[in-house]
């Protein structure tokens, strides 16, 4: 908390954040960021009881990750966040990012750990996975620190577009949408279901403040200074206008579609026969287009009905695939 100056007072100049002594310009200054971010930052109402539950995760894994922190110094709410980001607190999975254990990733980073034969233990393979961002040189663990330390182990997507990390700030006021739902695949309008790191380690203060004096590092001290709060109840959305910005939806509504065309056609030339057998000249001056129509495609070997059927199956295969990604990648708690 900074005090009000004094009146007539010299203003003090602003504190740079502690960070690790190899970090470049462009890390201090996103490690300044997240400090600013972390005062600013509301939990939002709709999102808080995930995130509780996610949190809770991570309290009953606590002494794996204490584990974690010994052998690297890594302090353990940032081992379980990482954890609980990718796959959910599961003890089967590789911390590097949600592959099972029974074998070496197989998403990035491929191939992990490179030493020793599957299946791994989740130590060994937690050791592996933070060896590769160096956690075991790193520090002073403050906010703004850990902040860059976990955009890093996700990865510089978000960074490199101009967007706030989903990884450490879905949950909060300072993340609205944009998600990379595969490996190099982004989304603009896909939204996060998970919690974000910063979050998290709110809510496992509120959930066991005994933990901060467990602590030699800053980090958790910073986390205690800022009580939960929460944001504005976010606006309602429409169903239809989120249901119209969907390329699943879409391919789902013109496959069907384009697979009941033939139907339609027939169901619309049995009317047309109907409506107008007592008016023959009408019925056959159309009936001579459509044969003109049916004979450049039969000239060009198209069958307009199969084209549309196949189409309709294209499309139809395709909104399947990404519904299946999407449960894949809800499965797996996320993908990098």
């Amino acid at each position: 908390m900074t005090l009000p100056a004094m009146a007539g007072a010299t203003a003090p100049a602003p504190v740079e954040p502690l960070v690790p002594t190899f970090f470049d310009e462009s890390e201090r200054e996103r490690a300044a960021k997240y400090e600013q971010e972390w005062d600013v930052m509301h939990q939002r109402p709709e999102r808080l009881g995930g995130t509780m539950v996610a949190a809770k995760r991570i309290l009953a894994g606590k002494e794996q990750y204490k584990k974690v922190e010994l052998a690297l110094g890594i302090p353990w709410p940032v081992v379980g966040c990482i954890h609980e980001r990718e796959s959910s607190c599961d003890f089967k999975t590789h911390l590097h990012n949600g592959d099972p254990l029974t074998k070496r990733t197989t998403h990035v980073p491929k191939g992990h750990p490179q030493a020793g034969s599957p299946p791994f233990e989740w130590f060994e393979s937690a050791i592996d996975a933070l060896m590769m961002k160096h956690a075991d040189t790193f520090g002073p663990w403050t906010i703004g620190a850990t902040g860059v330390f976990l955009e890093d182990y996700n990865g510089r997507g978000y960074f490199n577009r101009g967007l706030p990390s989903p990884y450490v700030l879905a949950g909060s006021d300072l993340y609205t949408k944009g998600k990379y739902v595969k490996d190099g695949k982004f989304s603009k309008n896909f939204v996060d279901p998970q919690p974000g790191c910063f979050p998290l380690l709110q809510c496992l203060i509120q959930l066991d403040p005994s933990i901060v004096g467990e602590q030699e590092q800053p980090l958790l001290q910073k986390v205690a200074e800022k009580p939960l709060a929460l944001a504005p109840p976010a606006p309602p959305t429409s169903a239809v206008g989120e249901a119209l910005k969907s390329k699943t939806v879409h391919a789902t509504f013109w496959g069907t579609l384009l697979l009941k065309a033939g139907a339609v056609a027939s169901v619309i030339a049995q009317a047309f026969n109907s409506a107008f057998s007592s008016m023959p000249d009408i019925k056959n001056d159309v009936d001579t287009q459509m044969g003109v129509i049916n004979g450049l495609a039969s000239t060009a070997r198209i069958d307009l009905t199969t084209v549309a059927t196949w189409l309709g199956v294209v499309l139809l295969l395709w909104a399947v695939s990404r519904h299946i990604d999407l449960k894949k990648w809800l499965n797996r708690g996320g993908i990098n």
